[in-house]
């Protein structure tokens, strides 16, 4: 399973999924089987359908998107994007309201 699989964040199916009509649409990861690997995903198409990981992509946050980190030590805290630059996102993290700068690749759109 990939490790940025963690609840309520925005994602997209992709199109190595089985079911060819959920292909491209966003959803909220809202239950993680770390058992049988199986994600249950409230889709924005009002479906709820539960997908292997491989099927899921992460949706890039935007300038002033809620964000969860999903990796490295700040995993699993809350924040607002406050600006990108390059490969990079300057956070304000809603505990403490420190600033950091962390890997896009680690930021998440939260959607509770």
């Amino acid at each position: 399973m990939h490790d940025w699989i963690t609840t309520d964040i925005e994602i997209k199916v992709g199109s190595n999924v089985s079911d060819e009509s959920l292909d491209g649409i966003h959803g909220v990861i809202k239950e993680v089987d770390q058992a049988s690997e199986k994600i249950t995903v409230k889709l924005y198409n009002g479906v709820t359908s539960t997908l292997s990981a491989d099927c899921l992509e992460l949706v890039s946050p935007e300038r002033r998107d809620h964000v969860k980190i999903v990796g490295g030590e700040y995993r699993n805290l809350l924040g607002v994007l406050i600006s990108v630059d390059g490969s990079d996102g300057v956070v304000k993290l809603s505990e403490g309201s420190e600033i950091k700068v962390l890997s896009m690749s680690i930021l998440a759109k939260h959607k509770p």
